[in-house]
């Protein structure tokens, strides 16, 4: 009898301690499954936190780059304003010179007609020897008076379209 309670009682310890066992096993399995668990959700975490700070980074950068842009772009317009206004300055300014030229050419032109005529009449009665040297001198006054009034010289098709007859009617002037 001794005998069987011994066996049972040790049958019901090992029992108890295989259930133990099984039940502690199971226990760190779970622990195990748990800690994978987290460490799984941590790295997850992590990646996503990275990968948002990346891409807040990069919005960051594209801000920067596009406020660049807004500013170069605003310069460059400053830059085109100021030179159109440049231009149309200096259009402006070539329209005064040109009819300011063209008045002083026809002043000159008058001048000379006047010149002409008045001694056209006094020289009738001079002899002809003599009339062709004031014409000739009439001729050297005028074209030193005349040759100070250049044309602009530019450097462009249409500009030169628009002074060729009037470098012509003054060549004439001069040589007259």
């Amino acid at each position: 009898m001794r005998n069987t309670t011994h066996n049972t009682q040790h049958n019901t310890t090992l029992a108890i301690l295989s259930h133990n066992t099984t039940q502690h096993n199971t226990t760190q399995h779970n622990t195990k499954q748990t800690q994978d668990t987290i460490s799984k959700h941590r790295s997850y975490t992590e990646k996503k936190t990275r990968e948002i700070q990346g891409l807040k980074k990069k919005e960051r950068k594209q801000g920067k780059n596009l406020s660049k842009m807004e500013i170069e772009c605003k310069k460059q317009k400053n830059a085109l304003d100021r030179r159109t206004t440049y231009c149309h300055k200096l259009t402006d300014k070539l329209k005064q010179t040109e009819t300011h030229l063209m008045r002083l050419l026809s002043m000159r032109k008058r001048e000379m007609d006047k010149f002409n005529l008045s001694n056209s009449e006094t020289n009738k009665y001079s002899n002809s020897n003599n009339n062709n040297n004031s014409r000739m001198s009439v001729s050297r006054r005028a074209s030193r008076r005349i040759s100070y009034i250049q044309p602009p010289q530019f450097f462009g098709e249409q500009e030169h379209i628009t002074f060729a007859p009037k470098v012509s009617e003054r060549s004439e002037l001069v040589t007259n």
